[in-house]
């Protein structure tokens, strides 16, 4: 990790990190088995130096959160693995669960919205239950730009992508 790259994430050491669904599964496909990172769907176009790169910067931050969408989609994401595998992958998500702060947005408080429109329940409720001092790392860029909009702590894992 670059020097620049550490002062940026350095501020959020304590206020924490929420690591949206994309970002989480790479996280947890490449601690699984590395290899399968670039063969499994929906993180084929990651690769090792992505993974470690994310995983540096989760590892520079105390405090992690999460949501039940969250959690849940990345569970519904991983249904091809089978095996060994599927049980590594969820004894990791297991750990994570147990480690992070959980953050709940009732449906009723996002229903109607035209966040929940145009984002959906596991990104809206993501933006309405993040702390606004803590950091929301993505690769989705309309859910980046639409934090930043918001006055969230954002940043998109393209762009530091050429921070590797």
């Amino acid at each position: 990790m670059t020097r620049g790259l550490e002062q940026r994430i350095a501020h959020f050491r304590d206020s924490g990190i929420l690591v949206d669904t994309n970002l989480l599964l790479v996280l947890l496909i490449g601690e699984t088995r590395p290899e399968l990172l670039t063969s499994f769907g929906r993180t084929s176009k990651y690769t090792p130096d992505d993974f470690h790169l994310l995983q540096e910067i989760v590892e520079r931050i105390r405090v992690r959160w999460t949501s039940p969408a969250i959690l849940t989609e990345v569970t519904n994401l991983v249904d091809k693995l089978k095996g060994k595998d599927r049980f590594r992958f969820l004894e990791l998500l297991s750990f994570i669960m147990a480690s992070s702060k959980e953050g709940h947005v009732p449906a009723a408080d996002i229903a109607g919205t035209w966040q929940l429109c145009k984002y959906g329940y596991s990104d809206t409720t993501s933006l309405k239950l993040l702390p606004h001092d803590a950091l929301l790392l993505t690769d989705d860029l309309d859910l980046y730009l639409h934090a930043k909009s918001a006055g969230l702590q954002a940043m998109n894992f393209t762009e530091l992508q050429s921070f590797n």
